[in-house]
């Protein structure tokens, strides 16, 4: 069974030790970078049967979203966003 859904944090590694990305998440390398999306590649399944997991972020001051990351066949836990909006 593939879940389906938009990603709000993976744990590459062990769920305990391993590096942690979260949407929204600061990161200081070399400039200021805010994680801005998570994927999962469905054509890179698709074509090669590997699993992988990309890594969107953006700099400060700057609306361009880039890969900054890529996780190929590495052991990763991954976190849906699920929340619910209700009627106001």
């Amino acid at each position: 069974m593939q879940a389906e859904g938009i990603i709000r944090k993976i744990i590459i590694g062990d769920i305990k030790e391993g590096m942690t990305y979260k949407v929204g998440q600061q990161f200081y390398a070399g400039k200021q970078l805010t994680v801005r999306g998570i994927s999962y590649d469905v054509e890179t399944q698709f074509n090669t049967g590997d699993r992988k997991y990309d890594v969107l972020v953006s700099e400060e001051g700057s609306s361009l979203i880039r890969l900054w990351k890529s996780f190929i066949n590495v052991p990763t836990s991954v976190e849906y966003d699920i929340s619910i909006e209700r009627d106001a």
